[in-house]
């Protein structure tokens, strides 16, 4: 079984925003059956930052460009931190989903040839969620007997919580030809 957390960066809320010209969305997939131990693993890495840094969580964004409660730490120290931490998640075989929407090009694209793809999904943050679950169902693929071992849990966004859990529950048409998942082996008896 499969926890997995999705948390968005560059949140356009109506139009297009310089500010954030990329909509990412990552998903931490760790495997449930070691959760207690990575979580207590988890805690007290914070517990050793928190000791220097008073935070109350961690930031990659801040810590990657040296903001808020990181701006007065070294940059090889902050390299450091990332480091650890992208190590601690490879050593421990848990996995990381990453899809990346040009937002501006979301946009020119509603407009034009793949205008019925992009206004069923309406929006560069449901794009990324049905590619996130998307994503998760392709690998599960591959195991046994895996159908309800994964729990999908997104960062809280109001304005897209019906939309999104309605276009995983009942995907548009097209998704089947547009994730070109390979067909399953089959043997005759």
């Amino acid at each position: 079984m499969h926890l997995c957390y999705v948390d968005e960066s560059g949140f356009n809320r109506k139009g297009y925003d310089k500010n954030q010209p990329v909509q990412v969305m990552a998903n931490f997939f760790p495997n449930v059956y070691n959760i207690h131990k990575s979580d207590a693993e988890c805690k007290e890495i914070f517990e050793i930052i928190k000791d220097v840094i008073p935070l109350k969580e961690v930031k990659a964004r801040e810590i990657y460009r040296g903001e808020g409660k990181w701006r007065n730490i070294k940059a090889r120290q902050r390299v450091a931190v990332n480091k650890y931490y992208f190590e601690w998640v490879r050593d421990r075989n848990h996995k990381v989903i990453v899809t990346a929407i040009d937002n501006k090009i979301f946009l020119i694209i509603k407009g034009e040839s793949f205008r019925d793809i992009v206004n069923s999904i309406n929006h560069p943050y449901l794009l990324g969620g049905i590619h996130i679950a998307l994503v998760i169902q392709k690998l599960n693929r591959k195991k046994q007997n895996n159908k309800g071992k994964t729990l999908l849990i997104f960062d809280e966004q109001d304005k897209f919580e019906d939309s999104l859990t309605d276009l995983i529950f009942e995907p548009p048409d097209f998704i089947d030809e547009f994730v070109k998942f390979d067909k399953k082996k089959r043997t005759l008896a």
